[in-house]
């Protein structure tokens, strides 16, 4: 799973706020974001996170899935 985030991560959020490149989430960040959220509160969701450094996304991602 490291290698297939930091990949994931290296193709499309380095300097956008979605995978998408658009205004909103699409399938790949909603998929990486059902992945994460099923351990949010586990050890390895806040190493994932810190690690990677998509906090941001993944607030953003959970308030446009929230709204």
């Amino acid at each position: 799973m490291e290698y297939l985030l930091s990949v994931w991560v290296g193709s499309g959020l380095e300097h956008n706020d979605f995978h998408s490149k658009l205004e909103s989430p699409d399938c790949a960040d909603l998929a990486v974001f059902g992945v994460l959220r099923s351990v949010e509160g586990l050890p390895i969701f806040e190493e994932v996170i810190k690690e990677h450094g998509i906090h941001e996304w993944y607030e953003k991602v959970k308030k446009s899935v929230e709204s």
